[in-house]
């Protein structure tokens, strides 16, 4: 379950990021690199609160939930990390479509 809510609140900020990015306009090399830095930062941010969490857990004696959250936090940068990938790899491949559009035109 609560692997799951970081899964989704990883998702549910690669969209926003995605569309941020584009609404704003910025060319495709600094759209990449905004997602990039962007998504790295939340990154540390979500799994900096699962270890803190871990933490807390293990240091008032409830192992289990300490466990959870470690798990969780090796899996928000595991999963986290390919995401951001992912993004950039996409926004490059859509950006070599729109390029090869515009230079259709020429031929």
């Amino acid at each position: 379950m609560i692997a799951g809510i970081n899964i989704m609140i990883i998702v549910i900020f690669s969209v926003l990021a995605q569309l941020y990015m584009y609404i704003d306009g910025y060319g495709v090399e600094l759209v990449s690199l905004g997602i990039a830095v962007s998504s790295m930062v939340f990154l540390l941010i979500q799994g900096g609160i699962n270890l803190l969490l871990s933490m807390f857990f293990f240091l008032k004696d409830n192992s289990e939930l300490g466990k959870i959250y470690l798990l969780c936090s090796v899996i928000v940068f595991v999963v986290g990390m390919s995401s951001c990938f992912g993004n950039i790899m996409l926004t490059e491949s859509l950006s070599i479509l729109d390029y090869s559009k515009d230079l259709s035109g020429f031929g």
